[in-house]
């Protein structure tokens, strides 16, 4: 699935060295609630689930009634980079046997 992201909300994002050709790459990242606001005007999706990385980045999952979803890594600084996109999200039941997270 392609980034949904518009170019002009990347205004704000980040550039990146690539090697040592000078080389500048664009990646899909702005500030956070530009990012969840976005999301949820376009697609309906809004957060849905979420977990702190290992290194301490915000991790979060947001989901639209019909079933497409946006993964989102939000830094401490508060700017969140798109990680992934999809479609027929799904929660799965847990059984009464399963120990609690």
């Amino acid at each position: 699935m392609k980034w949904r992201i518009p170019t002009a909300l990347l205004i704000a994002g980040v550039m990146l060295p690539t090697g040592g050709s000078g080389v500048i790459a664009q990646t899909n990242c702005a500030p956070r609630h530009q990012v969840v606001q976005y999301l949820g005007q376009a697609f309906g999706e809004n957060p849905a689930a979420f977990a702190i990385t290992d290194l301490g980045a915000l991790l979060e999952v947001l989901v639209s009634p019909g079933g497409s979803w946006t993964m989102i890594v939000t830094t401490a600084k508060g700017l969140a980079c798109v990680v992934a996109t999809g479609k027929d999200w799904q929660l799965l039941e847990k059984s009464k046997s399963e120990p609690a997270v």
